[in-house]
């Protein structure tokens, strides 16, 4: 069940220290490998078809209803990375790592 491996991966990581460290290096790499792969303007292409894949599938069932639009545009999804951008800055600012003034410096830099 995931919601019990999150959990257990959190006591672990709390309690042997190499763990959050090696999540430290391995999560930056992992998102690098997949920007890697597929850059936004591709990763929303991808899902989109997907999305009509699927319409096809229900309609290939008898499903007469139209396709409903895919719901997500690309502005959508350079927000939510501007989001988690900005989350991860403000948990630098809270660990100390960074300062209030550079926050704003490196929004500028998203926005």
């Amino acid at each position: 069940e995931p919601r019990m491996a999150s959990a257990v991966i959190l006591v672990m990581a709390t309690i042997i220290p190499e763990i959050a460290d090696w999540e430290n290096v391995n999560s930056p790499f992992r998102k690098a490998s997949l920007w890697a792969v597929a850059q936004p303007e591709k990763f929303l292409e991808e899902c989109e078809k997907d999305w009509y894949g699927y319409c096809q599938m229900f309609k290939d069932q008898g499903d007469e209803r139209p396709f409903p639009a895919y719901p997500y545009s690309l502005d959508f999804i350079y927000g939510l990375l501007a989001q988690e951008h900005e989350e991860n800055f403000v948990h630098l600012i809270k660990r100390g790592l960074m300062s209030p003034e550079t926050l704003e410096l490196e929004l500028g830099h998203i926005r």
